[in-house]
Order: structure tokens, then C-alpha cells, then sequence
């Protein structure tokens, strides 16, 4: 048992393979992206938030300064960080932003009265954790939800209670979280691929704001970049532990499972398996680690079990009774769909087993760009999700990687990343039935390192291109059969 504490309050920080990037606080502000970028960017939202009225401009100018400091910083000051990677994380911050301008200006002004804390949310997921929010600080004009977002609301209530009420607030929490998602994202990308680590990490993190689904998602209010940032946190925390413990490595993990908890419980089960996957258990500190942070992840698994408060769709739809096709489920949107399996939660599991295949590749496919207009209601912003080429060249990508292990080694880190990736992947595909899609945005930090890895070792290759050629030209065709088996 000492030895175990000995371990996890080891306060050594990493030392950086580049000791260039030891940065005082005076070097830190003349990084370019810094330097530049921040007057850029308060012009632009100043700006924008005058011709979209609407989101608060101190908050949301102060938000967007915070949130892209707090993870810019720490990147500048790592072995991998570069002008590209700085970039993108600025880029991805401004247009986050700007999707939360465009959609608080509907919330707010166009279907609301003006009011930033009382904004009209008319998407359920969103008007549930609002409400559920407001109910913890004691709002009469609050009313509790018990499904969806309960979870979500309370940390959703938590952050209005420290900040003030109003509708960027958690907003911007999750721009900060996606924002945190695409540094770790090029961090275990660098870990996983130590022979070129600045390239393997930009390119991840360039693929990763490409996700346009990933991207959209933090200008609404939903659990799935937060999601997304314990996951990737926890995969930080497993990848670093291998090297050596730290109070940060325990710090991440630490933060992953609080976030997890509030959310998803039923996710601490996808931390759990990634610090199994990314662990190294050859080594005596990162046994230790690995078995310490399980067994505490278990705990608060069971401990949710037990109490009977996990967050989980099954606790509140009898699914094996539900039909995809009524008002329950999709609706039209997914008509074709209704029709050839409208009884899937009836299926067993063999069948369903048999058509995971089938759902896997609808919930890749899905939402088609020709239905941007179907969820409007989570705010205009909402329809760059349904333009997903750059999560279809992801998925490209990782195709290749996995047609490739016949004959070309690849590193063990990046295959048990890329594995537990798509292995929950197809677990959401086979209990839904794939129709939610974006039930696959919590594992961009598990997949796309894997993409990242197949562009930059395989891309000179000339059955690399073709592979790229004849995919493109395949889901084109299938995007095409679709739209009008669908229209």
C-alpha cells in the first residue's frame, strides 16, 4: 500500500523531448497563434456579436480568451507542439465560437425574448439539462426533468453557480473540452507514433477539427464533447503513466471520471477499458497505476449501479418494446430505415449480431448532407454536422490501417487504441441499432490517431492513393444511392 501512494504522488513532470518548448511566460506570449492570433480573434467575435446579437460579448469574448489559453499554453510547452498545431487550435476555438454566437443570437433573440438566462431551447437533450440546472439553484420557473440529461444538468448547474446564469456559460465549457480533445488527441497520437511525433500530432489534430459532427457539437448543449474530453483525458493519463506517474496523470484521471460520472456513468465502463488497453502492465509503476485508477473507476461504476441514479436511455424506454418507427424514435427522418428494421429492439442478439455490419455503416454514414435542415432545433450551427466528408476520410483511413496489418507492423500502442476505439464504436452501432451517430463522437481520441498514423506512413504509397480513389468514388456512390432511396 505505500509503495501504491509512493507512486501516485510522484510530481515529476514529463520532460519534454524538445526542451525549446520551456517556455517562461514572456516567451509563451509571443507565440504567434498567441501573439496575433488574440487581437485577431477579439476583433472577429466583437464583431460577429454585434451583427448577431444575442451571446453576452464580455463572457463570450472572455470565454473564448480562457478556454483557448487554457489549452494552448500547456500545448505550447510540450515536445510535439508546433506554428501548424497552434493554429489549428486557434481556428477550431474561433469557429466554435462563432457557432455559439450564431446559435445563442436563435436561442436568445429570434425564438427567444432577449434574455440570456432564459434562452428557448427547443431540442429535448438540451431543454432537460437547462432545466435541470435551473431547478439546483432553486429557479421557480424551472422545471425537473428525469430523463434525458440529468446528470449533465447538474454539472451544467454547477457551472452557472460559480459563473452566473446565462446560456454561454456551458457553452463555452464545451468549447473547452473539444478544444481539450483535439491537444490530446495530438498528444497520443505523438505517444503512440514516437518516430515522428510534431507530424503524426498535427496531422491528428487536424483530422480530429475536420470531424465536423465533433466540431458542431460543442455550440449546443449536450454531453458529447465533454464525453469526449474524459476520454481522451483518460487515454493522456494511461499513455503518460507508462513513462512515469504524476499528480497530473492522476489530476486527468481524476477529472475524466468526475466528468464521466455527471454525464454518462454507464461510460466509466470506456475508461475503464482504455486504461486496460493503454496501460503498461510490464512495468512495476504502471501496474500500480493501472490496477489503482480501475479499481477506483469500478467503484464509482458500481456505487452508481447500486444507487440507481446511472443515466442510461434503458432505464427509461422499454427498448425491447419500442418501434424505431413511431414517435418515440426517428421519425422520418430515418424512413427507409423503419421500414426494413422497425422491429430491431425485438431482434435477438444473434440477428443483431448479424447485422452489425449493416447498422456499423449506417451509423457512419448518417446524418446525410441533403437533411441539414432536420435538426435545426439544436441551433442553426447544428447543420455543419450533417457534413461529415472529414469524418468519412477519418473512417477512410482507419479502413486502410486495418487492411494493411496483414503485412506492415504497426505500433502495439496505436493497434489497443485503435481496437478499444472500434470496438465501443460498433457497441453503440448494436444496441441502437445505429441511428444515433453521434454517440461515436466521444471516441475521436481513439480513432483518429489511427488515421492520422495511416496518412502519414502510407500516403506516398501508390496502393495508398488508389485506396483513397476508389473509396472516394464509392462513398460518392453510395451517398448518391441514398439520397434517392431516401428522398
Amino acid at each position: 500500500m505505500t509503495g501504491f501512494f509512493e507512486v501516485i504522488l510522484q510530481t515529476e513532470a514529463m520532460e519534454p523531448s524538445n526542451e525549446s518548448f520551456h517556455h517562461t511566460a514572456a516567451e509563451t506570449m509571443r507565440i504567434p497563434a498567441i501573439r496575433i492570433g488574440i487581437p485577431i480573434g477579439f476583433c472577429a467575435i466583437g464583431l460577429a456579436t454585434l451583427w448577431l446579437p444575442g451571446a453576452t460579448p464580455l463572457l463570450t469574448c472572455a470565454g473564448w480568451l480562457l478556454a483557448y489559453l487554457i489549452v494552448a499554453i500547456p500545448y505550447s510547452r510540450t515536445g510535439f507542439a508546433t506554428r501548424t498545431g497552434s493554429w489549428t487550435l486557434w481556428a477550431a476555438s474561433l469557429a466554435m465560437t462563432a457557432g455559439i454566437i450564431v446559435n445563442c443570437h436563435y436561442y436568445i433573440c429570434v425564438w427567444g425574448h432577449g434574455l440570456p438566462d432564459s434562452p428557448v431551447l427547443m431540442n429535448l437533450d438540451a431543454w432537460s439539462a437547462w432545466n435541470n440546472a435551473l431547478a439546483d439553484l432553486g429557479r421557480d420557473d424551472a422545471m425537473r426533468c428525469h430523463w434525458p440529461a440529468v446528470g449533465y444538468g447538474h454539472l451544467t448547474g454547477v457551472l452557472l453557480g460559480i459563473i452566473g446564469t446565462d446560456i454561454c456559460v456551458p457553452l463555452m465549457f464545451n468549447m473547452l473540452c473539444a478544444l481539450a480533445t483535439i491537444a490530446l488527441t495530438g498528444y497520443t497520437a505523438a505517444a503512440c507514433c514516437p518516430t515522428a511525433p510534431k507530424r503524426y500530432a498535427d496531422t491528428a489534430m487536424l483530422l480530429a477539427c475536420a470531424c465536423c459532427y465533433f466540431i458542431a457539437s460543442a455550440a449546443v448543449l449536450i454531453k458529447d464533447c465533454p464525453l469526449a474530453a474524459s476520454v481522451a483525458l483518460c487515454a493522456y493519463a494511461a499513455v503518460s503513466a507508462r513513462r512515469r506517474p504524476s499528480a497530473i496523470n492522476v489530476l486527468a484521471l481524476i477529472a475524466a471520471t468526475v466528468i464521466t460520472a455527471y454525464c454518462r456513468p454507464n461510460y466509466l465502463l470506456v475508461l475503464a477499458a482504455v486504461i486496460v488497453a493503454m496501460n503498461g502492465w510490464s512495468q512495476r509503476h504502471s501496474r500500480i497505476y493501472g490496477c489503482g485508477a480501475l479499481a477506483v473507476i469500478m467503484i464509482v461504476w458500481i456505487g452508481f449501479q447500486y444507487s440507481g441514479t446511472v443515466a442510461s436511455i434503458s432505464n427509461f424506454i422499454d427498448l425491447s418494446g419500442r418501434s424505431l418507427g413511431d414517435e418515440s424514435g426517428r421519425g422520418i427522418q430515418h424512413s427507409l430505415y423503419f421500414r426494413l428494421f422497425n422491429d430491431y429492439y425485438s431482434f435477438s442478439t444473434v440477428s443483431k449480431l448479424l447485422l452489425l455490419p449493416v447498422t456499423t455503416a449506417i451509423q457512419f454514414l448518417i446524418p446525410f448532407p441533403w437533411t441539414y435542415d432536420k435538426y435545426l432545433l439544436f441551433g442553426p450551427f447544428m447543420a455543419l454536422a450533417h457534413f461529415s466528408f472529414g469524418r468519412y476520410a477519418v473512417g477512410g483511413l482507419v479502413f486502410y490501417f486495418l487492411a494493411r496489418l496483414f503485412k506492415h507492423r504497426a505500433p502495439q500502442l496505436l493497434l489497443r487504441l485503435t481496437a478499444t476505439g472500434i470496438f465501443f464504436y460498433c457497441a453503440s452501432a448494436l444496441q441502437f441499432g445505429g441511428t444515433v451517430s453521434r454517440y461515436g463522437i466521444p471516441l475521436v481520441a481513439l480513432l483518429v490517431p489511427c488515421a492520422a498514423y495511416s496518412l502519414q506512413t502510407f500516403r506516398k504509397e501508390r496502393a495508398f492513393r488508389i485506396w483513397a480513389a476508389v473509396f472516394s468514388l464509392g462513398m460518392a456512390a453510395t451517398l448518391i444511392i441514398c439520397y434517392h432511396l431516401t428522398t
